[in-house]
């Protein structure tokens, strides 16, 4: 048996979020949103997952969140989070379904670089710890002879194998101010 309704039942769509944000704090990561007026929900689970990993809850804040008179905002510090990856971040908001993602890459940059993937063999990222930009990235043949120089104002830079010949490469990188970020080697393979 079928019942025929004269109305359409929809759900007009809300937005929930006014924003979410993962931020690197230290070697943690500070989860930062805030939902609108009038959304609540009843109980947000903070899910975690690194790389193209499932999501595992690493958090939660029980009760009614959210408020019907006033915008909410609401951080999190996750102490825990994967190193030398992309950790992205979802909450489940209770009833009302599941926010985007929020991704931040952290890096152990403790030597002031890391070059990934290494050896070089189709294009590499070298990521550096930033100081006041731009930075001068230069490239040294084993002899010491300047082979490559160019500026950034990011603190990351991009490695195309067409540019270099197989071998061994040095790279310095110096801030605005002169002192300098990183210094290292790359190989680059045939």
């Amino acid at each position: 048996m079928s019942i025929s309704l004269p109305f359409d039942l929809t759900i007009q769509a809300q937005t929930i979020l006014h924003y979410f944000t993962a931020t690197e704090s230290g070697k943690s990561v500070l989860l930062e949103w805030q939902m609108t007026q009038g959304a609540t929900c009843n109980g947000i689970h903070i899910l975690h997952a690194a790389d193209r990993t499932l999501f595992e809850e690493v958090g939660e804040i029980a009760g009614v969140c959210g408020s019907p008179v006033e915008a909410v905002t609401y951080t999190f510090l996750h102490r825990q989070p994967t190193i030398n990856a992309t950790n992205r971040y979802k909450l489940a908001l209770g009833n009302l379904g599941f926010s985007e993602e929020a991704t931040v890459h952290l890096l152990d940059l403790r030597s002031g670089y890391q070059l990934r993937p290494h050896p070089l063999q189709t294009s590499s990222t070298l990521f550096f710890s930033p100081g006041k930009g731009p930075h001068l990235v230069t490239f040294f043949s084993s002899d010491a002879r300047i082979l490559y120089r160019t500026t950034t104002d990011e603190h990351v830079f991009i490695l195309l194998r067409e540019n270099f010949a197989p071998g061994v490469y040095f790279f310095e990188i110096v801030d605005a101010e002169g002192s300098r970020r990183a210094f290292g080697k790359c190989c680059v393979t045939p």
